[in-house]
């Protein structure tokens, strides 16, 4: 089986209202950029073609 022909999903879990750490953590940011945002390009690099975030503490 060819690996680049298969896509491959990735799942981003990032809904968590972050009471104890003083608002969303996704939103955090690391050097200018969102904490959900370096997430998001380490699944792209890592070769998600396809990506699903779950956001959202309260739904």
């Amino acid at each position: 089986m060819n690996a680049e022909a298969t896509p491959v999903a990735g799942l981003l879990l990032a809904a968590g209202a972050g009471r104890r750490f003083g608002g969303p953590k996704a939103l955090a940011e690391r050097d200018g950029r969102a904490w959900v945002q370096i997430a998001i390009d380490v699944l792209r690099d890592g070769g998600c073609s396809q990506l699903y975030t779950v956001t959202g503490a309260r739904g």
